[in-house]
Order: structure tokens, then sequence, then C-alpha cells
């Protein structure tokens, strides 16, 4: 696929097919850029948080495992 010019700003680039670029796209659903930052930044943390999580479970099945102390 080819990249075109955003028909809303005339400056960023948008792969064809698509209706706008990636900053104009939450102002054409109503949305400012900074509610769509938080929300990403939400998302980091919770993917971040569940990741934790992971890393705790596993050092837990480790232990049991291989009767060590949980670090």
């Amino acid at each position: 696929m080819g990249y075109v010019k955003c028909p809303c700003c005339d400056l960023n680039y948008m792969r064809a097919g698509e209706k706008c670029c990636g900053v104009c796209s939450p102002k054409m659903r109503g949305k400012s850029i900074s509610d769509v930052v938080v929300g990403i930044d939400t998302f980091v943390q919770e993917q971040l948080k569940a990741r934790s999580e992971r890393q705790e479970s596993m050092a837990a099945f480790r232990a049991v495992r291989y009767n060590r102390k949980c670090e």
C-alpha cells in the first residue's frame, strides 16, 4: 500500500484507503490529542502492571518447583 497526504490537514501522510491521518482521526471523533495520549499512557501502565504480575507469578512457580526462596 502506498501513502497519501491527509485530506484534513494536508501535512501528515497516511496509508491509502484511510479517511484521515493519526493526528486528525481523534479530532474527527470529537476527542482531543491529550485524551488519546492519556489513553495510551493508561494502556502502557496496565501492560507494565500485567507484566510485573506475570514475573512475580513465574518467580513463585520456580520457587515451588525448584525448592528455592522467592526473590
